[in-house]
Order: structure tokens, then C-alpha cells, then sequence
């Protein structure tokens, strides 16, 4: 598995629909969006409401539930990092993202620790192996790809 980019933000709910939508217009129609559904009638309205916006924009997307704990979807994502089989093409967002996933410790709950790169990992995950999304990898000659680094090399 290869993880080529990750976009992150937090700000209010237009500011992050706007990326969402010019991420997706980045990656092509041909992409499959995953977005998340949080517990409770407000998390299904907000999936709900971005996923009709991608479809009438003409975007491939899918719902992911978060019914089971943090630890337990991050599991196969562990598993394949300890195997070496998840990388990282090296660019500007991996400082964030290495320490994102670094500082995870699922045995305490503290405030203000933020995960969220953590869990679009494990929903791609989820994604890929429920085969919604295997997708055909088509890369533009003309964009330059810089090495990977396994993520299992990292920190500890």
C-alpha cells in the first residue's frame, strides 16, 4: 500500500466541505472518496450531506461507519506497517502525519489529541479490503514521484 498524500484540516464545516471537494477534483472522478459517518443523528446528517454534494458533482464516494473503537479499526493498518507493506511517498505533509501516528496511545483518552490522520488511514484500509475502492493506479508522467519510506521504519 502506498499513501501518496494526505490533506488534513480543522476548521469550520464550509472550510472543510470546500477541500474536500477541490481535494476530490484534485484526485479525478475515477477516485473513490471515503467519508466518514460519526455516531449519532448529527454524524449521519454531515456524511449524508457531503456524500450528496460529491455524487451531483459527478464523485465516487462511500459512507464508512465508525461503530468499532479506534484501536480496533487501526489494527490491520498496524499489522501491515510492523510487515513493511504500507509506504509513504516522501512530501511536505509527512512531519504532521508521522507524528500523528506516533503519538497514538489508545490506552488513554486525553483532550485535544488529535487522530484524525489515524482514522482516514484505517477507513482506507477498510475500504480497499472490502474491495469498494481497488483501484487502477494511473500516474501522470509528468508528475515526479520522490521515494517512499516504509511506515514501519519510523520512531519506535
Amino acid at each position: 500500500l502506498y499513501i501518496m498524500d494526505c490533506v488534513r484540516i480543522r476548521d469550520r464545516p464550509a472550510v472543510v466541505q470546500s477541500l474536500i471537494e477541490s481535494t476530490a477534483e484534485r484526485d479525478g472522478k475515477e477516485c473513490m472518496i471515503g467519508i466518514p459517518k460519526d455516531v449519532g443523528a448529527a454524524g449521519k446528517e454531515a456524511s449524508d450531506n457531503c456524500k450528496g454534494r460529491l455524487l451531483r458533482l459527478g464523485y465516487r464516494c462511500n459512507i464508512m461507519n465508525t461503530n468499532k473503537g479506534k484501536e480496533l479499526r487501526f489494527e490491520p493498518v498496524s499489522m501491515l506497517a510492523q510487515e513493511k507493506k504500507i509506504y509513504v511517498v516522501i512530501g511536505d505533509w509527512n512531519k504532521a502525519f508521522f507524528e500523528e501516528l506516533e503519538s497514538l496511545d489508545f490506552n488513554i483518552r486525553r483532550r485535544g489529541v488529535h487522530d484524525d490522520q489515524a482514522d482516514a488511514l484505517s477507513d482506507l484500509w477498510l475500504l480497499l479490503a472490502k474491495k469498494m475502492a481497488m483501484p487502477d493506479i494511473k500516474i501522470n508522467p509528468q508528475r515526479k514521484l520522490r521515494s517512499a519510506t516504509p511506515l514501519s521504519g519510523r520512531g519506535r
